[in-house]
């Protein structure tokens, strides 16, 4: 890997005095009254100086509104009135969305107690990291228990527009997890400020292809969210979210591919030629995607610093 940029940080403490980007946080939700609370409080408590959280429920009838009024005082805005869906709710949030920073959360999912500092202090310290998200996943069950941690190689707008974060193939390199994926206000401002409702389930790629466009998403290895899998979530239907997210792909109109590599790598992928230590180093060298990684360097001393590399990844 190479160093492209390095961004210095004090090793300090958070303060409220620092000049700590505002963040804006919507959640969109309809009846999900058993996890609202836990998605309110891991935004809430983390005691960010700079925070404003959006909530949109979209009339929900099973208790939601008790506990959305409960934190009311904590909120910037909340209301609840029907809607033409979760994105339609996520675009109503975001209009009134004044921060930096901007990231939705969904109503079963939550945050981990040290997200919005580390996002937060990586864009305060490296004005090229435009969007961000995690390298390492992690899945919790209805109870909130862990069940899944996932590393993932890093992304890039070629890999992505090959189709290898929309499978659950064996040629898979994972999902943009969109529970820890945060980006700067003008990202969103340049791509146009929505994100596409007639996508079906899929809003959230279509997102990610009109922001690859833009800019590279660079992604940390510290965990940032938490996907809760339940039944009800939306997402089950994974057959119906990856045939939205190939039709996505498919009308995107963002440079042509390489065939030929692309052809290759499928076959490297399919036969797991990549899992062969002893040519896997030469395949990502010669055939590898190109990742950008933002690290922590010297963690334990009060210089302690972000790092942007990048790197081949396979």
């Amino acid at each position: 890997m190479s160093v492209s940029i390095s961004c210095l940080i004090d090793g300090k403490a958070p303060s409220s005095n620092e000049k700590w980007p505002k963040i804006s946080i919507i959640t969109p939700s309809f009846n999900q009254a058993e996890f609202l609370e836990a998605t309110i409080k891991s935004v809430l408590d983390q005691a960010y100086p700079h925070l404003e959280y959006i909530v949109i429920d979209g009339g929900s009838t099973d208790g939601s509104i008790d506990i959305i009024q409960k934190y009311a005082h904590r909120l910037t805005y909340w209301c609840s009135e029907p809607d033409a869906g979760q994105y339609d709710a996520i675009n109503k949030g975001m209009k009134r969305a004044t921060g930096d920073v901007l990231a939705w959360i969904n109503s079963d999912d939550i945050y981990l107690p040290w997200t919005l500092y580390i996002v937060a202090s990586i864009m305060r310290a490296c004005p090229d990291v435009r969007w961000l998200t995690s390298a390492t996943p992690i899945a919790i069950d209805r109870s909130g228990f862990p069940t899944w941690v996932g590393s993932l190689k890093g992304f890039s707008s070629i890999s992505f527009r090959e189709g290898r974060h929309d499978t659950i193939a064996r040629h898979s390199l994972g999902f943009i997890p969109q529970e820890s994926t945060f980006w700067r206000k003008s990202l969103w401002v340049d791509s146009g400020e929505y994100v596409p409702t007639e996508n079906g389930d899929a809003g959230d790629f279509g997102l990610w292809g009109r922001f690859f466009q833009l800019a590279p998403l660079h992604c940390v290895s510290s965990p940032l969210g938490c996907y809760r899998r339940q039944d009800n979530q939306k997402t089950q239907n994974i057959a119906k979210y990856l045939s939205d997210t190939k039709a996505i792909r498919h009308s995107a109109r963002s440079g042509a591919l390489n065939r030929y590599v692309q052809l290759v790598r499928d076959i490297i992928y399919r036969t797991r030629l990549r899992d062969l230590p002893i040519v896997r180093g030469a395949l990502r060298t010669v055939l590898g995607y190109e990742a950008y990684y933002v690290e922590r360097t010297a963690p334990e001393t009060t210089d302690a610093s972000w790092v942007v590399r990048r790197g081949p990844f396979l």
